[in-house]
């Protein structure tokens, strides 16, 4: 960390209007737009108040608790009163704004600071049962920045971000109840930043058909057409799973179907998929992508197994 003395910035003024949060001094004050938590990567607005203008006085985001002099970012707060942008650092963490007035060889002098604020990642996860039966209430599990407006949605695989078949806020407690589709078929869980819209996490899962039975006897359970697609859609959930946590924050809107023909041969299976994708990036760009994909599968153990796929 640097020193308040050693590296002076000029300040810049926004003219925001902001709501007033913590006080600790009768002659200057400090007011956030809101008590957080706020993101990592971030910038802060935050305004000020003092009774006298001095070139001596500066407004510093600092971690909670640290000596006065050392500090994360900061700017001059030149006049009487103002609204000052800071950075907010990249590694969650508590951190408090001070206003100081910087004497050269002196300690600085406190004037005003906020409590604790708390900077969270970008990031989430989600949990919850990967299969499900129809109307079925499930606990979903999640964690991340809790920012306001942050929403948990309940889609059908493959649809746009915007489109949803339940939506939630994320609250404080980390736990959500979501009610299953009546429909079988796959299904994603999305947490949504409120902030940007950005899909930070992902989760698949499965609505089973309301009579599901396993054979227990090998020699009884055969492989057919309709056990081959539904193999062929856990596999593309499975991917579109992991595609997401690697580039979702690369892209603000997604969407994406396929249709397949299939075809079995003893306990060998095939499946060719023509695919169309439309994708928005987070800067605003279109992409459309289609193409055809050819699986292959092995029967046993009651199951379809993939062996490799080509596209």
């Amino acid at each position: 960390m640097k020193n308040l003395l050693l590296f002076p910035k000029l300040a810049g003024l926004l003219g925001v209007l902001l709501l007033p949060l913590f006080f600790t001094n009768v002659f200057a004050q400090l007011s956030l737009e809101s008590a957080g938590p706020y993101i990592t990567g971030d910038f802060i607005t935050v305004s000020y108040q003092t009774e006298e203008a001095k070139s001596t006085n500066v407004l510093a985001i600092a971690l909670a608790g640290a000596p006065l002099g050392d500090y994360l970012d900061w700017n001059y707060a030149l006049d009487v009163e103002g609204d000052i942008t800071l950075l907010l650092p990249n590694t969650p963490d508590l951190i408090e704004i001070r206003l100081l007035e910087i004497i050269p060889d002196q300690e600085p002098i406190l004037l005003a600071t906020t409590g604790p604020l708390e900077v969270r990642s970008l990031s989430a996860s989600l949990s919850a049962p990967s299969q499900l039966n129809p109307g079925e209430t499930f606990e979903v599990s999640w964690e991340g920045p809790g920012g306001e407006g942050d929403e948990i949605t309940l889609a059908a695989m493959g649809a746009s971000l915007s489109q949803s078949l339940a939506v939630q806020s994320v609250g404080q407690t980390g736990q959500l109840q979501f009610t299953a589709p009546e429909e079988p078929g796959f299904y994603e869980l999305r947490y949504l930043s409120g902030k940007s819209g950005e899909l930070l996490a992902m989760f698949s899962l499965e609505v089973l058909p309301e009579e599901t039975e396993l054979a227990e006897d090998e020699e009884t359970c055969l492989g057919d057409e309709a056990s081959l697609d539904l193999a062929f859609d856990r596999e593309v959930s499975a991917f579109m799973n992991d595609a997401y946590q690697t580039y979702g924050d690369q892209y603000s809107d997604a969407d994406y179907s396929y249709d397949t023909s299939t075809s079995v041969s003893d306990d060998e299976g095939r499946v060719t998929a023509s695919f169309t994708a439309t994708l928005t990036t987070v800067e605003g760009e279109t992409i459309q992508e289609s193409g055809s994909v050819e699986a292959n599968f092995r029967w046993s153990n009651c199951e379809w197994s993939l062996v490799d796929y080509s596209y």
